[in-house]
């Protein structure tokens, strides 16, 4: 019997590791390295970048025959965020190590929290262009503070000029939530009245 229209077609679990993957998804490849069987040896990966995670033999690695199977969860996934990351395998027998792959991984964002991650930027702009538009029909930038935070350190704001940047900041932001989902990291805008 065929495939038909509507049949869904299980994805292919491949057979080396992947280069890139998306945050909040099953991650799953299998790997053979034949110096280094999964009979005498434990296969463990170490994720390190904007943020990190570990896939640990046990858990996430198995055995399947001299082989290893590796499966994370969607829950440890979408602990990332999208970015830049090295991936590195590594085995083990309890008194060797020995790193077996080391390469980039990007991580692309969880489509499902990067249209939210869109609507805040776009609000986040609003907000902005609005406290612009204040600014200038005004005539005076008297009494109007911009607080930005981002990654905890946080900037304010006083002059058109330091509007029209940080706007250009946001439209860069929403170009690149639009264009693959990865944001660059802002974190919301307060207004206040000093």
């Amino acid at each position: 019997m065929g495939v038909g229209e509507n049949d869904v077609v299980p994805a292919e679990i491949p057979t080396v590791e992947p280069t890139c993957l998306t945050a909040g998804d099953t991650w799953a490849w299998t790997r053979s390295l034949s110096d280094y069987p999964a009979t005498d040896w434990q296969l463990n990966y170490t994720v390190r970048g904007p943020a990190d995670i570990d896939i640990d033999w046990g858990v996430e690695v198995s055995a399947d025959g001299a082989d290893f199977a590796v499966e994370v969860a969607p829950a440890k996934t979408a602990t990332l965020v999208a970015g830049r990351y090295s991936l590195y395998g590594y085995v083990t027998d309890g008194t060797d190590r020995h790193t077996v792959y080391s390469e980039t991984l990007l991580v692309t964002a969880d489509p499902t929290t990067a249209v939210a991650a869109l609507t805040v930027v776009e609000e986040l702009l609003d907000q902005v262009n609005a406290a612009i538009k204040a600014f200038a029909g005004s005539g005076s930038a008297a009494g109007v503070v911009v607080e930005l935070e981002v990654q905890g350190d946080r900037k304010r704001y006083a002059s058109l000029e330091e509007l029209y940047d940080l706007r250009a900041r946001l439209h860069e932001e929403l170009a690149a939530l639009r264009r693959d989902g990865s944001p660059l990291e802002l974190v919301p805008v307060t207004f206040n009245a000093w």
